[in-house]
């Protein structure tokens, strides 16, 4: 089941891979190593390069293709259609958001809904700004800092 909020517990430690970090208190996660999800992304590759099916209206879960890397995920749709032929999808595994293009985005086959998105929001809790402004405003140095954290310890874990 991964990433199933009802096996994560307050104070239980768990080992996850950020996914999508805008700031320290807002950030998304997704398990590590879970080969449910793993076979699911391999299956829903395999079902997009030979499906062309496009997406049904107004259906708002669908899967949508990555700008970055042209790989297939599943999505939530969470705009209405741009004048230039776009909406805003939120994809589900990861917690990134992106404008794709209605071409980019096709129907999911029911079976790729069995199992729970995979990202989760997180917060990092109860920290103490040195300057004692509002512990919901991170300032840019703090950002920074905190994605740089990430990006070490994504490279400690490739490595």
């Amino acid at each position: 089941h991964c990433a199933d909020s009802q096996y994560l517990e307050v104070g239980c430690t768990v080992d996850v891979v950020v996914t999508c970090a805008e700031n320290p208190g807002y950030f998304w996660c997704q398990l590590r190593k879970c080969s449910e999800f793993v076979a699911l992304m391999a299956e829903i590759q395999e079902y997009c390069e030979s499906s062309s099916q496009p997406h049904a209206w107004p259906q708002s879960v669908c899967l949508a293709q990555y700008s970055e890397d042209k790989r297939w995920y599943r999505a939530l749709i969470v705009s209405d259609v741009t004048s230039a032929g776009e909406v805003e999808v939120m994809y589900v595994d990861y917690g990134n958001r992106e404008l794709v293009s209605l071409t980019s985005l096709r129907s999911i086959n029911e079976r790729f809904l069995e199992l729970k998105a995979q990202a989760f929001r997180c917060s990092l809790y109860n920290l103490i700004h040195p300057n004692g402004r509002d512990p919901f405003v991170w300032d840019e140095a703090a950002i920074l800092a905190f994605r740089e954290f990430e990006k070490i310890k994504e490279a400690e874990n490739l490595g």
